[in-house]
């Protein structure tokens, strides 16, 4: 509700008895975080009947002063939404008739708080230090959709096709169910399967690691989570869903899902299985991603207290995927004075099975000491067939000039298991606040092993009898690892609100690679003779130690904070290779030390604007791939192999991230700019053979000079209750180096390849209860610039306009469509997309609200395509991905709510006190009804 209508109203309440009135009240209103709460409501009640006798609204100091109160005993009444009430005793005579409060702390609640009744249009988004919070209410969506369908009308955040989530340009990898853990890392099992209307609020927040959060030092580790807050009226007894689906060209879905909650317990069962691309089964959203999939998954979770010092959380999935995909690519190679261009079509079939389970036990004995254990385990089978024909030309557009052709084809099946486990202990000391202790120790362990039969052969046109090549192979490989970490930290408070932080850590890393290589004589042959040539059959191991050592120093304010200190990470990496002739074993250990300054600040101007500022360092390892010098012919024109010399390379970060909103208009703005450079970054070296055939051998080395850029900017503007304006803006620009050569030189040399991405979106909504439209329109751009070859330089431009309209009719009928166009220039041809995609879906409530009947029809213009673009230090490629195309399903849907206890609601019953977009507050007028401001 608008401040001055709320200010009207509590001047008409307040003038009735102005002239009687003597007294004086003042004081301030503040939340636990002692930051002042804006427009906060404080009235004054007579007594003993609680009616209103003068009232007023916080300024954005959270400053208020009542004038004019006449001699009496009154109760003051401090109120926010979304907080606890807080209520005072006074009396007002004449010789006290001035009362200075003093500071007011109100504590959050979830549940609605009891109050005058306040109705108006919800808010939209509450920016709260580093958590956005959006408000369901104020995002009208159909009665059967899913959490993900309420993410994509929210500004900032970003839902890609294969469920991905961006929120304020960072991925969301976890989502938390009210404050719990839900499936571990797979957010997609809330958004896909969780309904839009269970969700109380929807928080974005910039969360520290867990490590930090129990020891209280920087990490460098931050998250971006999503927190699920469930209504409290649907956190009792039994709540879940189960639907069915089918369609034409044989697509079927299915889903169901139960959840029991008890008391602070929450169990939950979920199930999908279906065909139409979406994740791991049906769960009511429009196909995507590459290729066509069927898919199934079986899921459980559990959250536990069983008493105020025992948590249990744990889940367990299983889950099955079959896919076949087809694919066409074209590249270009970058080359020290030319170019070379190649095109790639492919066909790959899968089936995979995965099972894996977590559980997290959390014990606080007492206030001071706290334990937490943190098993899980996986298991994984796969198997896979795949075939690909690549040709490799000099001249773009002439496929006919070509250098070499090949072929291949494999079939391959593994299987894989793994498991570990971390135990912490933090201890808080009861006779010096601020000062604790941490010890933690964590390990896991995990092994794969894999068959494969290959055939690959290539054709060329320089020097054919030396280089052409037809391979028959059969392949063993057996792949493990091992790892353990030791971190221990201490923290020292040295003057008030300042802290003194030491931690070290050990961490050590055990890889290994088991390779046995078998010549076959034929595609029938399927044992083979075993190579002992030392580069396809050899043993090769690596252990890596790493230490980290920090010293930081922390300041706490109520208005900022500020954290700097130093990390010193001495690393040493021991390579072993052994053959079956001993004489060729070979030994290398490199040793390495990194130190760089560490620093954190953050500003509150506010409760709801922020500035933080971070600078932080990370380390990587190169992967096993990389360092393995086993060599990897399966594509005869590029043959593979690792650098057991690696160094790991050294990342500097600095980000600025600034958050601002204006509560009363529901405006806001956040903005952020990051930067990184990297020491010793790992890239690809392409030596091309000297003959000119194109045959080329590609393996790593480290570099110095790459670094990347980037900058987001989302502003939200409702201009009314109605309407309301977004625009989202980012850009990006990445600094590639790499090496190549020319196709007669075998000395690399150095490339740059600079990649400059901008995207800028904005849109419109227009919401009521009847209808809701919104239209957004999209500009991107997309350009390279190589310093080997400057007539390759490429800029792609891409254009979308995207609408869609959702009509709420009587007869509980909602018809929503969608309609998004897309178009572009500057692609390779045959790559330029020019698409229309329409969809509409058609859903009509039944069984009292408990039921759903829907019919929707994905892609009705037939026109969906699937082209991407990436670009490396080296290379641009292009790809077209085959997808699901149109398909129309019918589907039924079947909620039960059964609450615990009495007053629970059966299906299709809305809970007292909640209205469509609306929120309402109640306050008890002494048995006089319902007062409405």
């Amino acid at each position: 509700m608008k401040k001055s209508f709320l200010i009207l109203l509590l001047s008409a309440f307040s003038s009735v008895s102005f002239a009687q009135s003597s007294g004086t009240i003042s004081g301030q209103v503040v939340d636990e975080f002692n930051k002042p709460i804006e427009h906060a409501t404080v009235v004054v009640l007579n007594l003993p009947d609680s009616s209103m006798a003068k009232g007023a609204v916080t300024s954005s100091n959270g400053n208020f002063s009542i004038n004019q109160i006449k001699n009496g005993n009154y109760v003051v009444k401090s109120s926010y939404i979304g907080y606890v009430a807080n209520t005072k005793n006074i009396r007002i005579t004449s010789q006290n008739n001035k009362h200075t409060l003093g500071v007011i702390k109100l504590s959050t609640d979830n549940v609605l708080l009891d109050g005058v009744t306040v109705v108006g249009k919800a808010a939209e988004m509450v920016i709260r230090n580093d958590t956005v919070e959006y408000n369901p209410e104020a995002f009208k969506t159909q009665e059967n959709a899913v959490v993900e369908d309420l993410l994509k009308k929210l500004p900032g955040v970003e839902v890609a096709s294969d469920g991905k989530i961006t929120a304020g340009g960072k991925q969301v990898k976890k989502i938390l169910v009210d404050g719990k853990e839900f499936f571990a890392d797979d957010p997609t099992m809330a958004t896909k399967n969780l309904t839009a209307d269970m969700i109380d609020k929807l928080q974005v927040v910039e969360r520290k690691s867990e490590m930090e959060r129990l020891t209280g030092i920087s990490d460098g580790e931050e998250e971006t989570i999503i927190n699920l807050q469930i209504k409290p009226e649907r956190k009792k007894g039994w709540l879940g869903n189960f639907g069915a689906g089918v369609g034409n060209k044989e697509r079927y879905e299915g889903n169901g899902m139960f959840n029991r909650f008890v008391g602070n317990n929450v169990y939950s069962v979920i199930g999908n299985v279906g065909n139409t691309n979406s994740g791991r089964g049906g769960n009511r959203s429009y196909g995507g991603g590459n290729g066509n999939t069927e898919a199934g998954s079986l899921n459980f979770s559990v959250g536990t207290e069983t008493s105020p010092k025992l948590k249990i959380e744990g889940s367990g999935q299983y889950s099955f995927r079959n896919t076949d995909a087809e694919s066409k690519s074209y590249t270009e190679t970058f080359l020290s004075n030319s170019s070379q261009f190649s095109d790639r079509n492919s066909f790959n079939l899968s089936e995979t099975d995965d099972f894996n389970t977590e559980f997290r036990l959390e014990w606080k004995p007492d206030e001071y000491n706290t334990f937490r254990f943190k098993p899980r385990a996986g298991y994984s089978k796969s198997n896979s067939f795949s075939q690909s024909d690549n040709n490799t030309y000099t001249e773009a557009g002439n496929p006919e000039d070509f250098l070499n052709k090949s072929n291949s084809k494999s079939s391959s099946e593994s299987s894989s298991q793994s498991g570990g486990m971390d135990v912490d202990y933090s201890h808080s000391f009861k006779n010096k606040p601020g000062r604790r202790f941490n010890l933690s120790v964590s390990g896991t362990v995990g092994e794969n092993e894999s068959e494969s039969f290959s055939r690959s052969t290539a054709i060329y046109t320089i020097n054919p009898d030396a280089n052409n090549t037809d391979l028959i192979r059969r392949v063993e490989n057996i792949t493990s690892s091992y790892n353990y970490r030791v971190y221990a930290s201490y923290v020292e408070p040295v003057f008030t609100n300042r802290f003194l932080q030491l931690s070290y850590s050990y961490r050590f890393n055990n890889r290994e690679s088991d390779k046995k290589t078998y010549a076959r004589k034929s595609e029938e042959d399927l044992i083979g003779e075993l190579d002992e040539s030392i580069s396809l059959t050899n043993n090769f191991e690596n252990d890596n130690i790493r230490q980290q050592i920090q010293a930081s120093f922390r300041t706490v304010r109520d208005k900022y904070e500020y954290q700097l200190g130093v990390n010193i990470e001495p690393q040493k990496s021991t390579s072993r290779r052994s053959y079956l002739v001993e004489s060729e074993n070979k030994v290398l250990s490199r040793s390495v030390t990194n130190w760089a300054p560490t620093a954190r600040f953050q500003y509150n101007f506010s409760r709801e604007k922020n500035l933080r500022i971070n600078y932080r360092t990370n380390t990587s390892q190169p992967d096993l791939s990389q360092l393995d010098e086993t060599i990897d012919d399966s594509n005869p024109s590029n043959i593979r192999y690792g650098n057991a010399g690696l160094k790991p390379s050294f990342s500097q970060s600095l980000e600025v991230r600034l958050q601002l909103m204006e509560r009363k208009s529901q405006r806001s703005i956040m903005a952020s700019l990051e930067g990184s450079t990297t020491n010793n970054s790992i890239v690809s070296k392409v030596i091309y053979a000297e003959d000119g055939s194109g045959k080329r051998e590609t393996t790593y080395d480290n570099v110095n000079g790459v670094w990347n850029t980037s900058a987001f900017l989302m502003t939200n503007l409702p201009f009314s209750t109605k309407f309301r304006f977004n625009s989202f803006t980012r850009f990006s620009f990445n600094n590639h180096v790499g090496y190549t050569s020319d196709r007669l030189a075998t000395i690399p040399t150095k490339n740059i390849t600079k990649n400059s991405i901008l995207n800028q979106n904005l849109g419109i909504r227009f919401i009521t209860p009847v209808i809701e439209l919104a239209t957004n329109g999209s500009i991107g751009y997309n350009g390279v610039r190589s310093t080997a070859k400057t007539s390759s330089n490429q800029d792609v431009f891409t254009y979308r306009v995207n609408g869609n309209v959702t009509l709420f009719l009587p007869l509980s009928i909602s018809l929503s469509s969608d309609i998004g166009y897309q178009t572009s220039s500057g692609y390779s041809a045959g790559y330029s997309q020019n698409q229309t995609i329409w969809n509409a879906n058609i859903q009509k409530s039944v069984l009292k609200n408990a039921g759903m009947i829907a019919f929707r029809i994905y892609d009705i213009l037939q026109q969906r395509q699937n082209i991407s673009r990436s670009v490396s230090e080296t290379a641009i490629t292009e790809s077209i991905n085959n997808s699901l195309t149109s398909y129309f399903l019918a589907s039924f849907t079947y909620r039960f709510n059964l609450f615990g206890g009495k007053g629970g609601n059966m299906p299709g019953e809305r809970p007292e006190g909640m209205r469509d977009g609306m929120r309402e507050r109640r306050f008890d007028r002494g048995g006089q009804g319902h007062g409405r401001w």
